[in-house]
This record gives C-alpha cells, sequence and structure tokens, in this order.
C-alpha cells in the first residue's frame, strides 16, 4: 500500500455528509420538477375543457346552420328556384 492514504472515519464522516447533501439537492430538484408537471398537467385540463366547450359551441353551430339551409331551401323551392 504505498501512495494510498488510510481511510478514517473523519474521512467517511465528511463524504457521507457530502453525498446527503447532493441526494437533499435532487430530492429539491425533483420536488420542484414535480410541482412544475403538476401545474402543467393542470393547465392542459384546463386546455382541454376549453376545447371541450368549443366542440359543443361548433355543433350548435353546424346544427343551426343546417337548419336555415332546409329552410332556405325549402322557401326557394315553394318559390320554384331550382336547388340543385
Amino acid at each position: 500500500m504505498s501512495g494510498v492514504p488510510p481511510i478514517t472515519l473523519d474521512f467517511l464522516g465528511a463524504r457521507i455528509a457530502a453525498l446527503t447533501d447532493e441526494m437533499r439537492d435532487v430530492r429539491q430538484r425533483l420536488s420542484l420538477i414535480e410541482h412544475r408537471f403538476d401545474a402543467l398537467e393542470a393547465r392542459l385540463g384546463a386546455l382541454e375543457a376549453r376545447f371541450t366547450g368549443l366542440e359543443g359551441r361548433f355543433a350548435a353551430q353546424e346544427q343551426r346552420q343546417s337548419q336555415m339551409l332546409a329552410i332556405i331551401v325549402r322557401l326557394a323551392a315553394a318559390q320554384g328556384i331550382p336547388t340543385e
């Protein structure tokens, strides 16, 4: 064992303390990432709800347009205007 310093309890204690600090830092960073993902998930849920609302509104608009077109076709037929 030439040139290899002996491992002491002080060295092991310092190394364990450093690793503990690093793990605490990693845990905090993961917690922040989890918080950001939760916020992103909430925003995506709200966006999905808005798209669902828009889809309903477009469906209602399409229904009204269909009904209006049917009325126009009947009026044109009553006037003798060809509809094709």
